[in-house]
């Protein structure tokens, strides 16, 4: 029932929003130092992340190279 869907998903969304209204609230003027921080981590995460990819293409590419000489 689609009015079904709609009512719990926006359900769904104003308490997702209400927990991070709530966050914002806790953190207040610490903004800055989290900014900070999570700037860092995910600097490393994309890092990670882009290796992983450019391995991942890698191998798919040779194994195409080699298949194709076969």
């Amino acid at each position: 029932n689609f009015l079904k869907v709609v009512l719990v998903a926006f359900i769904s969304s104003s308490i997702w929003n209400l927990i991070w209204m709530g966050f914002g609230y806790m953190l207040g003027n610490n903004w800055g130092t989290v900014r900070l921080r999570m700037t860092n981590i995910m600097a490393q995460y994309n890092t990670a992340v882009f290796i992983f990819l450019g391995a991942l293409i890698l191998f798919f590419v040779l194994r195409r190279l080699l298949r194709a000489r076969r």
